[in-house]
């Protein structure tokens, strides 16, 4: 086995794993593959991948082994192979057919005898259709070409606050906005619908339910205090659903004043940091780097600089005080960074260091598109709004988004809308529809900037079609995970500001995704981010999605 591999090595040919790697493996992949023909005994070893153009077309490289009938030690070569590819997410793997062999080389044989050994393996060796692990394909893409979409992320902090004491951050996406509830009819009293906790209004007071009890209020955006009696209209609230943790909760009563939290209340994106007394900090072995244990945030100290870390949604802030000012510091991480034990309490950061092996891997399979063939007939899209359509211009491109619906609709001209719904794309003469389902998708769309409401609608493309059905493809930056440079992001950074206006006498109100909602995190098994709302209220990060109409 070690003379395969300084074989490989010898020849200018990259592979991620040696030849024993590959073997290793054999139990699990069926990986390498023995055969014998006219003869001659051969060993093919696994695939390694130097493109994956569209991820749809893979060129790659198999080792071979060849034995002649009357030779003891094999002869080694390389066989270039183009094939197309196709991705099974649920069973994280890449089925591998159509293999054309490009070209074989056995480079330590003279000419002649190469030339016989191409003929043979070309004739009798089967370069079969295969399966391989996704996360196999990905790890060789480390050193290889590979495109993966870069996005300009914002990097200006949220505001960050800070505590020891027990502390909740409510978040208002933009000024707070109240409607009634439709079931209630003309009873004084509304929620709040733009903002991660229940806030109501009655008369000229606002109530806040938290975990412990009720605050109060003369304004939305606070000073809070320990509530007095609740208002009677709370228990009118609608037996429903919408309601049900509100009506359990008016037995609670008011919070105890010894156990009053500190109460943040912005009309900004906004993250929090607590921290139960001192900050405690834990070591990491073989950097100068403490993370600090008694806290539910990602919070990390540097002793050369005496320098704080924060980490939200992709986007590492330092400061010289836990109180700020924060600054974004991904681009200059200490090295300390990149030596973050992988087992330890914080490992599972390591794809937001950059330049991390776990970084690229993320990078890389931010790339990857899930797929998904769509009936023209099955799917169908309705498009409702609030009112007669409005749209804005898209920065930099002619084109206009609607900005009083759930759905993403796309103006070219006055003849042709475009909607994406569900990762998928649909087309229509007016903004009213009838909707059908595209299989072309102008330019001009993926021209739209990250810092458009609209950039999202950009990752899902149009990879086949047929006369009855589209194959769609969408990649990462649907789900609003991102790359830019070396770092691997959550969100776009830019703050889209929500569309409310009245129709029908209520507020209708649609907020776009957030980027600091909370803490995100990134999942390696999934691929994908997830959320640890904290302190952050019941229902996470404000308006992480959809809309509100009306209330109730």
């Amino acid at each position: 086995m070690q003379r395969l591999f300084l074989f490989l090595a010898t020849a200018g040919v990259v592979f991620l794993f040696g030849a024993s790697a590959a073997l290793a493996r054999a139990d699990s992949t069926g990986w390498p593959k023995t055969g014998e023909a006219k003869g001659y005994k051969y060993t093919i070893y696994e695939p390694q991948i130097d493109s994956w153009d569209n991820y749809s077309t893979i060129k790659g490289h198999y080792a071979i082994a060849l034995t002649a009938p009357s030779q003891k030690d094999p002869w080694y070569g390389v066989v270039a192979v183009t094939a197309k590819s196709v991705v099974d997410f649920d069973k994280r793997a890449v089925q591998i057919s159509g293999v054309s062999v490009e070209s074989i080389n056995f480079p330590m044989l003279g000419a002649d005898q190469a030339k016989k050994l191409d003929a043979y393996v070309r004739a009798n060796v089967n370069i079969a259709d295969t399966v391989l692990p996704m996360d196999t394909i990905l790890l060789n893409m480390q050193h290889a070409k590979i495109k993966s979409r870069e996005t300009k992320v914002g990097t200006e902090p949220p505001v960050i606050y800070f505590s020891k004491t027990p502390a909740m951050l409510v978040v208002y996406d933009g000024d707070p906005i109240f409607s009634g509830i439709k079931e209630m009819g003309s009873v004084d009293l509304q929620f709040a619908v733009n903002t991660n906790w229940n806030v109501f209004k009655s008369g000229a007071t606002f109530y806040l339910l938290t975990g412990n009890g009720w605050l109060q209020s003369s304004a939305a955006t606070g000073p809070f205090q320990a509530a007095g009696p609740l208002p009677s209209a709370l228990s009118a609230l609608p037996a429903t659903d919408n309601w049900k943790d509100v009506r359990s909760a008016l037995t609670i009563g008011p919070v105890d004043k010894s156990k009053m939290p500190t109460i943040w209340v912005s009309t900004k994106p906004a993250e929090a940091i607590v921290v139960g007394g001192e900050p405690k900090l834990v070591a990491l072995q073989g950097t100068q780097l403490s993370y600090v244990d008694n806290t539910d945030s990602t919070l990390l100290f540097y002793k050369p600089d005496k320098r704080w870390y924060y980490l939200s949604s992709g986007r590492w802030f330092s400061a010289t005080s836990l109180n700020g000012p924060w600054a974004f510091a991904n681009n200059n991480l200490p090295k300390d960074f990149t030596k973050i034990p992988a087992s330890s309490q914080v490992g599972w950061a390591l794809p937001s260091v950059p330049g991390t092996p776990q970084a690229e891997e993320a990078i890389l399979e931010a790339g990857v598109p899930h797929e998904a063939w769509i009936n023209r007939q099955q799917a169908t899209l309705t498009v409702s709004y609030s009112g007669d359509p409005q749209f804005q211009p898209i920065q930099g491109t002619n084109l206009q988004y609607a900005t009083n619906t759930d759905v993403d609709v796309i103006k070219v001209n006055d003849q042709e809308y475009y909607a994406c719904k569900d990762a998928v794309w649909f087309k229509a003469t007016s903004p009213a529809g009838p909707w059908t389902v595209a299989d072309k998708i102008p330019d001009e769309i993926y021209q739209i900037p990250s810092t458009s409401a609209a950039y999202a609608d950009t990752f899902v493309t149009v990879e086949e079609s047929t006369t009855t059905d589209v194959l769609y493809g969408y990649g990462s930056g649907w789900g609003l995970g991102y790359y830019w440079g070396p770092g691997w992001y959550y969100g776009p950074g830019w703050y889209y500001p929500p569309y409310w206006g009245y129709y029908g006498g209520y507020p209708w109100y649609y907020p776009y995704p957030r980027t600091f909602v909370g803490g995100a995190w990134y999942n390696p098994a999934t691929g994908g981010w997830g959320n640890a709302w904290g302190v952050r209220g019941p229902y996470g990060g404000a308006t992480v999605g959809g809309g509100v109409t009306g209330g109730g």
